[in-house]
């Protein structure tokens, strides 16, 4: 159950901290330290969303870096925010 699992991702330090990224998720997998079943196919598709959402806050950063020095973002640079691509493996 998805819900089950992300309730034992939020319980851990780094989660209440706000220290995670990829590699703390790819982690905690090896490691199997979250004991709770769950569909590998969801598993791709949560990792798929938090790296797309990490790719966005970086991409906004220096967006918002460009507006506080008085430039607007291009419009090509918009276009990144409507599709995001990422790569995910999975064995």
């Amino acid at each position: 159950n998805p819900t089950e699992y992300l309730a034992e991702l939020a319980e851990t330090e780094e989660f209440k901290n706000n220290t995670i990224d990829t590699a703390w998720l790819d982690r905690l997998i090896a490691e199997k330290s979250v004991h709770v079943k769950y569909n590998e196919t969801d598993m791709v598709f949560y990792g798929a969303c938090l790296k797309a959402i990490l790719q966005i806050k970086a991409q906004r950063g220096d967006i918002i870096d460009g507006i506080k020095r008085g430039h607007l973002p291009l419009q090509s640079t918009l276009k990144l925010f409507q599709k995001i691509q990422v790569e995910i493996a999975f064995d």
